[in-house]
């Protein structure tokens, strides 16, 4: 069967939005980029154009059945090599971030009060060192209730030195630490620790 070459653009062109839609996304749960962004998204966009390209030419006379399993894994790759590619300036990569995610609201009960301090404390020499950031969101969650709510309690500690361009996260009301979440994976995780444990 042949396929016509408007069909395989259309579907290769939904591919490539795909791309970009993953792209989007993971800038808005890891923001971190760096400079490393400058390189890597075109990068990124080259790597799955010629993918989709490459597959666009090879579906040609495909059967049906090996034209959508050939453009699914074609779909899968594109996603894979947005998010093994996708750049973080100083936290480990998106697979790593999302398995410290899992891992930390996995870990709920057991997570100590110590955790939430953890991003801040100068001695963080422990075996879990490596996922910091998502043992104190955790904590944040479970332990909001006895955190103080006069405005001495700083969700991010560096706002207390008043960093230019850093916006407040002074708490006032245990309502306000959702919004003042920095990254989307912090919001996802409390919506996730909402959904779950309230």
């Amino acid at each position: 069967m042949i396929h016509s070459f408007r069909k395989r653009i259309i579907i290769g062109g939904l591919v490539f939005l795909l791309t970009i839609i993953t792209l989007s996304i993971l800038r808005y749960l890891f923001p971190y980029t760096g400079l490393a962004a400058i390189i890597a998204f075109p990068f990124i966009y080259i790597i799955n154009g010629i993918l989709i390209f490459t597959t666009i030419l090879l579906s040609k006379n495909f059967n049906p059945k090996k034209f959508i399993v050939t453009w699914g894994i074609s779909t899968v790759v594109t996603v894979f090599v947005s998010m093994v590619l996708f750049p973080q300036e100083f936290r480990p990569n998106v697979f790593k971030q999302i398995s410290n995610s899992i891992s930390a609201i996995y870990d709920y009960e057991s997570c100590p009060y110590s955790d939430i301090d953890i991003l801040f404390s100068s001695n963080k020499d422990n075996s879990n060192n490596n996922n910091t950031q998502e043992r104190y969101l955790v904590a944040l969650f479970k332990y909001r209730k006895r955190i103080p709510l006069d405005g001495s309690f700083h969700i991010y500690r560096e706002d207390k030195l008043n960093i230019i361009g850093k916006e407040n996260s002074a708490i006032h009301s245990i309502n306000e630490i959702p919004n003042k979440l920095e990254t989307g994976q912090d919001k996802l995780m409390w919506w996730v620790l909402e959904l779950i444990y309230d």
